[in-house]
């Protein structure tokens, strides 16, 4: 409601002020408390610390999500899990994109690609993150977040402070780790999320390959075919007709379902589709 009021004061008045002027008025409006918030906010500029539309998208974020932040050593999907649980509650409709724009606020850019190009070369992260799943984005993120914690005593500290060092595993009876970090509870570099968990907890369980369509992996670990260039529709996908955008196009020069006009050829290619069908 306020951004209404104060985009028709705003426009009220006249807009020969600029953006950080409006911003600092709307600080000032906000009293105290406002500006307590708004020192909790990161900015990618200092110019945007009194941009106004900077800052109402920044009092969104902090209303929707009631501040909340990841904690150092929460558990990634848990805490994606609890952003999701609070935009449905407040029935909110564009809640996946609103949850990136605040993980883009939380994640470290560089190391979250570093550790995308081990699962994905291509990856950059200006074009590829968006292309991302919440639970790809959330796989990685941990990935690059639990590189601190210790594989033996699920920790973090230094090497030869390991709490688990001189202890007996119950498990397995082997030593220096203990039982909840036993390497006999886990899966090394999984064939389905190409990580490391425990048996029976891979987080690409009932993930929808965005390669090929089907569950249960991430499409890093994708074993499709892929088609360069497919000759219905002219793009890159699953060798899988079904994920071809042309199946149900009806060109435009022959009439004929099963391709776009580009890649049509009414010598050719009507025969080649009549055969097929």
């Amino acid at each position: 409601m306020f951004q209404k009021e104060l985009k028709t004061f705003i426009a009220l008045i006249g807009t020969n002020s600029n953006e950080q002027q409006w911003g600092n008025i709307l600080l000032n409006l906000m009293g105290p408390i406002g500006r307590n918030i708004h020192n909790t906010f990161t900015f990618d500029s200092p110019n945007d610390k009194e941009n106004i539309n900077i800052l109402i998208q920044k009092f969104d974020e902090y209303y929707i999500f009631s501040g909340k932040k990841k904690l150092p050593l929460e558990n990634v999907y848990e805490y994606i899990n609890e952003l999701e649980l609070m935009i449905k509650e407040k029935n909110i409709t564009n809640g996946e994109e609103l949850i990136r724009k605040k993980i883009l606020t939380e994640i470290n850019k560089h190391q979250f690609t570093n550790t995308a190009n081990n699962l994905l070369p291509t990856f950059i992260f200006s074009s590829d993150f968006n292309k991302l799943t919440l639970k790809e984005i959330a796989f990685i993120w941990k990935l690059y977040t639990d590189s601190d914690i210790c594989t033996r005593c699920d920790g973090i500290h230094s090497p030869e402070k390991c709490s688990a060092l001189g202890k007996q595993c119950s498990k397995c009876n082997n030593w220096n780790h203990f039982s909840r970090k036993c390497p006999t509870n886990y899966i090394n570099n999984c064939d389905y999320c190409g990580g490391n968990h425990i048996y029976k907890k891979c987080p690409a369980f009932n993930e929808i390959c965005t390669k090929c369509q089907k569950k249960n992996h991430f499409k890093w670990k994708c074993q499709s075919i892929q088609i360069l260039q497919c000759r219905f529709c002219g793009l890159s996908h699953a060798a899988n007709r079904s994920l071809c955008s042309a199946k149900y196009n009806i060109c435009s020069n022959c009439n004929i379902m099963g391709h776009v006009p580009s890649r049509c050829n009414k010598r050719f290619l009507a025969n080649r589709l009549q055969n097929v069908s």
